[in-house]
């Protein structure tokens, strides 16, 4: 797998509402996603704002 910058970040906008931004830089666009799939599956297991509307 060629190197690849992957950079995150969680902000709200309104009291209650999340956004979250990740920023992913690949040779491949199939490298990039899988990155983002990783990185939001590995928030949403640690933090709580996804497990209170699960």
């Amino acid at each position: 797998m060629e190197p690849l910058e992957l950079r995150f970040r969680e902000w709200s906008i309104n009291r209650g509402e999340h956004i979250v931004g990740i920023l992913v830089t690949a040779k491949h666009r199939q490298n990039a996603f899988r990155a983002c799939e990783y990185r939001i599956n590995e928030l949403k297991s640690l933090v709580l704002i996804w497990q209170r509307r699960e």
